[in-house]
């Protein structure tokens, strides 16, 4: 089994070295690479594109949010982020860290994180696509599921993954939202929300609700709240797309 790969970003040197004997410690995970400033980090999350990446909230050069959303980045690690103050670890929520380290942290601490990461890190699957049939394909523990694309009703984030809802079929995959929307946008897929990309071929209505925002009613009855910011466009969409089914 290829070994998950680590990034360990932190400008604290003592605590640099701690996180990367740690994981030392481990069977199939690899430290690929360690940085100590915010340019070298993201240059690094680009390359490598590692699973799991142990950083620390405060780093010369940029927020921990400019570092954790790269453009163009097709798989989302794992973030476990490292801190030597107790009030920020609020920010784990914030930034949608699986979970944080405070400083200064025990081995057994470290140990028990990295071991539920691992485990989160088991049940999510990659997916590849390909053009001629027009397929998704999960692949698992098992054998892979191929999935047409045209079955799938919609994706939401959960967690550092996403989920494809196709019926029955929702399997849990490692790639961002943003690079599943890149992927599936000239098969008729748009946004519903930050957190939900919706299939236009498979909204039965939208309907609108008192706070502004909506929910889209799917044909095989999932109902999946949309956000007003994204609201006008996806109804636009699916007027445009009825109009022309009545040409037709």
């Amino acid at each position: 089994m290829t070994p998950w790969k680590v990034l360990v970003v932190d400008d604290d040197a003592p605590a640099k070295r701690m996180a990367s004997a740690l994981l030392a410690q481990f069977n199939g995970v690899e430290v690929v690479g360690e940085c100590d400033d915010a340019g070298a980090a993201v240059r690094a999350i680009r390359e490598l594109e590692p699973d799991i990446l142990f950083i620390d909230v405060q780093m010369p050069g940029a927020t921990l949010l400019d570092m954790l959303h790269i453009p163009g980045l097709s798989t989302i690690p794992l973030v476990v982020f490292t801190t030597g103050q107790a009030e920020h670890a609020l920010m784990a929520t914030e930034v949608h860290a699986f979970d944080y380290l405070l400083k200064p942290f025990s081995d057994e601490r470290f140990m028990r994180v990295m071991a539920k990461v691992l485990t989160a890190l088991d049940r999510a699957s990659s997916v590849t696509f390909s053009v001629s049939p027009r397929e998704l394909t999960v692949h698992g523990p098992e054998k892979p599921m191929v999935i047409p694309v045209e079955l799938v009703d919609w994706i939401e984030a959960e967690d550092y993954c996403t989920r494809i809802h196709a019926g029955r079929r929702r399997p849990l995959v490692r790639r961002s939202i943003q690079s599943l929307l890149e992927e599936l946008a000239g098969d008729g897929f748009m946004r519903a929300s930050r957190t939900a990309i919706l299939n236009l071929a498979s909204i039965r209505e939208i309907r609108a609700k008192q706070n502004g925002d909506a929910e889209a009613l799917l044909t095989r009855g999932d109902v999946v709240p949309v956000s007003r910011s994204y609201r006008v466009q996806l109804e636009h969409q699916v007027r445009s797309r009825d109009s022309g089914a009545l040409r037709r």
